[in-house]
């Protein structure tokens, strides 16, 4: 038998979203954003599951270094979410810090290879998703502090 998912019954969303950014001539970067949304069931009048009422991003990134290194540190906020049985789960900030290489580091034949790396969840912080109807638990964990390094080469 194959699963199927269908979209029953009528739902009801509004909300608004706003962001900003600003560029220095030193090349500094500062951007937020900011989302607030009410997704409901007119039938009871209650939040949909899995729908946070607000979401929450601040940037900044700067060259660093005489323009060698670009870095770049992120807070994001989501707020609680409700799961499935009348559960719910907590909001939650996470905090990510990420090192480019900058216009400055590489020259000659290598000048369009950049490489980053990234601290995400920077402080460690515990965290869970809403698992859907397919999963025995409520919540998932999500991943703690985790690291990535990128190679890009763009040609």
């Amino acid at each position: 038998m194959k699963n199927q998912f269908i979209n029953a019954g009528n739902n009801k969303a509004w909300g608004a979203e706003f962001e900003a950014e600003k560029l220095w001539y030193t090349g500094s970067r500062l951007r937020a954003s900011y989302t607030w949304a009410n997704a409901y069931d007119p039938s009871d009048n209650q939040r949909l599951i899995n729908s946070p009422g607000s979401l929450f991003k601040l940037n900044f990134s700067t060259p660093i270094f005489d323009r060698w290194l670009r870095a770049g540190v992120e807070a994001q906020y989501t707020s609680s979410r409700n799961g499935r049985d009348a559960t719910k789960t907590g909001g939650y900030p996470l905090f990510n810090l990420t090192l480019t290489s900058g216009e400055n580091l590489f020259k000659g034949p290598l000048n369009d290879l950049e490489i980053s790396g990234s601290v995400y969840n920077l402080l460690d912080r515990d965290y869970a998703s809403v698992a859907s109807d397919e999963f025995v638990q409520h919540f998932i964990p999500q991943n703690g502090r985790n690291f990535r390094l990128v190679f890009s080469y763009r040609f």
